[in-house]
C-alpha cells in the first residue's frame, strides 16, 4: 500500500470512495455527492490517498490550520485492512499531534475504531446532520 498526496487524476475515484463509503455506513447521509460537491468539501484541505496495486481505496483530508481530520473514508471492501490507520499515520507524520476530528454519534463502527486506536472523546455537540462526538489524538 502507498499513501501519497491526492493527484487531480484521482478525484473521480475519490468521489466513488466517498459515495460508496457513506452509503455503506449507518448514520451518514445516503445522498450521492457530485464531483462539484466533493471538490467544495476538499477545498483548502490537504488530502492523502491510499492505493493498493495503483488503485485508490481510501482517502483522508485535513484542515491543516487546526490539525482537524475532516474526512476519512475507506472503500467498504478494503476496511479492516489497516488502510485507515495508514492514512491517519500519514496525517500524524505530516501535521504532528494533536489531531482532532468529529464522528457522527450513530456511527458505532467508526467510534469503536477511533477509540481502539487511542482517540479520546472530548465531548459531544449537535450539528446540522445530528449529534456528533469530538475526538482528539495526542495531547
Amino acid at each position: 500500500m502507498i499513501v501519497d498526496y491526492l493527484q487531480s487524476s484521482e478525484i473521480n475515484r475519490v468521489l466513488e470512495i466517498f459515495n460508496e463509503s457513506r452509503l455503506d455506513t449507518d448514520g451518514l447521509s445516503s445522498a450521492v455527492a457530485s464531483l462539484a460537491d466533493l471538490q467544495s468539501l476538499l477545498e483548502g484541505e490537504c488530502t492523502f490517498v491510499a492505493k493498493i496495486d495503483g488503485k485508490a481505496c481510501g482517502f483522508v483530508s485535513v484542515w491543516a490550520d487546526d490539525n482537524f481530520v475532516h474526512h476519512l473514508y475507506v472503500m467498504p471492501q478494503f476496511q479492516s485492512q489497516g488502510i485507515g490507520s495508514a492514512l491517519l499515520k500519514k496525517c500524524q507524520d505530516r501535521f504532528g499531534l494533536p489531531l482532532r476530528l468529529k464522528c457522527d454519534k450513530s456511527n458505532h463502527s467508526a467510534r469503536h475504531y477511533y477509540e481502539s486506536a487511542g482517540w479520546v472523546q472530548e465531548g459531544e455537540d449537535l450539528g446540522p446532520d445530528g449529534p456528533y462526538i469530538n475526538y482528539r489524538l495526542g495531547v
